[in-house]
């Protein structure tokens, strides 16, 4: 029979080598990447639901992604104001006794790449029945905001607001990027859309909402 210290040692395992620093900064790096794809994507298709109350009553289209807000149940106008890309001052308050369509939007996000064109097709066809939209470019880079702007002929405004001041402002309405408020002449808020926006989706908000009398 082998002594006990022959045993013990026999079924010990090699010490595993230790990991370089090239290793751990390898590591580090890839887990930083993973968070932060993690997060835009989460960022850019989130689908929080915007109704809070149950049932369909409320919804124009879709599950839990459109909610009409009725006349009588509608707040005070929202504090939607700052900086355009071109540097000009924008206030949603300027356009009372226009329907205002404001989209949340960052110009590296694929659904509101895909949206923009609709928006700019509604806003040159609706505009002369009172229809004014209002971008708001969130979590971007002025640059590449406005060369997309330029890129896909947008002619109406944006507010540049990369901290999303605006949207962290409106507490009882989930915001996702991208997304939508419609606010009726009054400026208060009448539809929310918490996803991109189709043409015919575009087309019913808005012509439901400049019927309103």
């Amino acid at each position: 029979m082998a002594p006990e210290s022959a045993v013990t040692l026999d079924r010990m395992q090699p010490p595993r080598p230790l990991a370089s620093t090239r290793d751990v900064r390898r590591r580090t790096v890839l887990a930083a990447v993973v968070g932060t794809a993690a997060t835009l994507l989460a960022g850019c298709t989130g689908t929080n639901a915007v109704d809070q109350g149950g049932g369909d009553a409320g919804y124009v289209t879709g599950p839990k992604s459109v909610h009409l807000i009725p006349l009588g149940k509608r707040s005070a106008p929202p504090t939607i104001a700052g900086t355009g890309l071109d540097g000009a001052k924008l206030t949603a308050a300027s356009y009372r006794g226009k329907v205002v369509l404001v989209n949340f939007w960052t110009q590296w996000c694929p659904p509101c790449r895909a949206e923009a064109p609709g928006i700019q097709s509604a806003y040159r066809r609706y505009s002369g029945d009172g229809l004014q939209v209002l971008g708001v470019d969130v979590r971007d880079v002025r640059q590449l905001a406005t060369a997309f702007v330029r890129n896909k002929d947008l002619t109406y405004p944006s507010i540049f607001d990369p901290r999303s001041r605006i949207a962290l402002s409106l507490p009882a309405i989930p915001i996702t990027t991208p997304s939508t408020l419609v606010l009726d002449r009054s400026g208060r808020v009448a539809v929310t859309y918490a996803r991109a926006l189709t043409g015919p989706q575009i087309d019913t908000i808005v012509a439901r909402v400049l019927a309103e009398k």
